[in-house]
């Protein structure tokens, strides 16, 4: 195997690294987000009927 295609599989094994890792801080911050969620449903309701009526005004803007 040529030094040049050694040298770009070690630059793709570094970067498939990096992508792990960051796959990894994903799924702790999503679970993170997931603990949050079931620990404010009030909130989460308050939330969501905000952003709901939200998407209404856009719509409603749309069909003028």
């Amino acid at each position: 195997m040529s030094a040049e295609l050694l040298q770009l599989r070690q630059q793709i094994d570094e970067i498939d690294k990096s992508l792990l890792a960051l796959l990894a801080k994903r799924m702790q911050l999503v679970t993170a987000v997931g603990e949050v969620k079931s620990q404010n449903k009030g909130y989460l309701s308050m939330c969501q009927s905000l952003r709901l009526q939200s998407w209404r005004r856009v719509a409603k803007k749309r069909k003028k």
